[in-house]
């Protein structure tokens, strides 16, 4: 999928927008993240805006999204993802999910054994 940047974009659009290109349900993202139904139902209506990296993280990993556009859609969560060994971390999971599928299962034993906090 080509990468755009709109000026109406927000967090809720572009959500909606990843969602809908790879014809993701509710039920879907919420069993690829751990994120309970009815936080991504708020997510996606635009009642609620993650305020945690970590599940910011978790959706770009069961979106399967490819770096700059999970960067994008933190950056509309007003987040950013650090260049620490935990944004590092963070980078490579996405990169991984991106290109191989990996699950935030997965990815938390990857940070685990990083010692760092699971998603």
């Amino acid at each position: 999928m080509e990468f755009e940047i709109s000026k109406d974009d927000n967090f809720t659009s572009v959500l909606n927008r990843y969602m809908m290109e790879q014809n993701i349900t509710i039920a879907v993202l919420s069993a690829r993240t751990g994120i309970n139904k009815n936080t991504l139902i708020d997510y996606r209506a635009g009642n609620h805006i993650p305020n945690d990296i970590h599940k910011l993280v978790a959706l770009c990993i069961g979106l399967q999204i490819n770096e700059h556009r999970a960067e994008y859609l933190i950056s509309l969560a007003h987040m950013s993802i650090g260049y620490d060994i935990q944004g590092m971390a963070f980078r490579m999971l996405i990169s991984l999910a991106f290109l191989s599928g990996i699950t935030v299962c997965q990815g938390n034993r990857i940070l685990d054994n990083l010692d760092l906090p699971k998603l």
